[in-house]
């Protein structure tokens, strides 16, 4: 039952963000700016739904589901902010740095390559 909650709540995400990209564009928020709003947005709701509901069994439909669906990057930054959290600074700035460089690599790859 998890699993369908999660897809549903996903499929809201995404919906949320397409919706959202449609209604931005054409404004100053357009492009790369409306995208930078949805992941700055993502992030503060991911940081206020995981330290409000850690523990609850539904969190992973928010977070998972409905902010992951929204945008990927909320879940990336909540990695990076449950890893200062713990002290693991080293951990943190390097999966920080190989996630950035390696995304851009493998993107730059699959540009290359369908070309």
């Amino acid at each position: 039952m998890n699993v369908w909650l999660v897809a549903a709540a996903g499929a809201a995400g995404t919906l949320a963000r397409y919706g959202l990209g449609l209604l931005l564009l054409g404004t100053i928020f357009g492009g790369p700016a409306g995208t930078f709003a949805v992941n700055v947005v993502g992030s503060f709701a991911m940081g206020i739904v995981s330290a409000a509901f850690a523990g609850h069994p539904r969190l992973v439909v928010a977070t998972t589901g409905f902010l992951g669906g929204l945008t990927t990057y909320s879940a990336f930054n909540q990695s990076l902010v449950s890893s200062l959290a713990s002290g693991s600074i080293a951990r943190a700035a390097s999966y920080a740095i190989g996630t950035v460089v390696a995304c851009l690599l493998a993107g730059m790859v699959g540009n290359l390559l369908a070309r």
